[in-house]
């Protein structure tokens, strides 16, 4: 699971990361991207562009008038085995750009945050999918869900599902369509020894709230 990310820095440093254009207006720091919101996302279909579109894939096979389902997340063992997910595979991946994710530890009744993120890099990005429908005015309207996988040790005392986070070196290899033939080898866990996750304030719940004390790290079951 991974609801809610942050993605931190300027918009020249995306561009420059990912030598890419950003589309339209240019991007904000923020510490509490949530499900709904607009944030940026890169298409295998046109990876020198950086768009900005809704966090929340809305699938191909919703119909005109129905309440659209919305994933977040995309198990990739589903989207390995399953032939209605098995499409997006191979034919529409994209690259999410983070600075960190939050994730719930639960236990009894308290449920701690946590941020994680790496150590080595401040940015880098998830595996995910992506979708376009047409709305009420005809519009192209693209919306994406971030790809999750097993944990890994440190992800393990946390939580039982972690985001698919691609090295730098595969963000490339992510987008390009010869691909298809080694995906399994890259919807894994990232090495834990590259990532670290601390304690943070019970603020992150609320996604009204929107700012780098969100990151900084507090004494467990510190919630304030």
């Amino acid at each position: 699971m991974c609801g809610r990310y942050t993605l931190a820095g300027k918009s020249v440093d995306l561009e420059k990361h990912f030598r890419a254009k950003l589309l339209g207006k240019s991007t904000e720091a923020s510490f509490n991207i949530a499900p709904g919101q607009t944030a940026p996302i890169i298409l295998n279909t046109n990876p020198q562009s950086i768009r900005q579109e809704p966090w929340g894939l809305v699938p191909y096979w919703t119909k005109p008038g129905d309440k659209p389902l919305k994933l977040i997340n995309s198990r990739s063992d589903s989207l390995l085995s399953k032939p209605g997910f098995k499409r997006y595979l191979e034919r529409k991946r994209c690259l999410v750009p983070t600075t960190g994710f939050y994730e719930w530890k639960t236990s009894g009744s308290v449920k701690q945050p946590y941020y994680i993120t790496l150590k080595n890099a401040e940015l880098f990005s998830f595996a995910g999918i992506w979708e376009e429908f047409a709305n009420s005015d005809g519009e192209l309207v693209y919306t994406y869900s971030i790809i999750t996988t097993e944990p890994n040790s440190l992800m393990a005392n946390i939580h039982s599902r972690m985001p698919v986070i691609l090295r730098k070196e595969d963000e490339n290899n992510w987008l390009e369509d010869n691909v298809v033939s080694r995906l399994s080898t890259l919807l894994v866990p990232f090495d834990s020894n590259l990532m670290k996750a601390f304690p943070v304030s019970n603020k992150v719940n609320s996604a009204v709230n929107n700012d780098a004390s969100l990151i900084r790290e507090v004494p467990p079951a510190g919630l304030f």
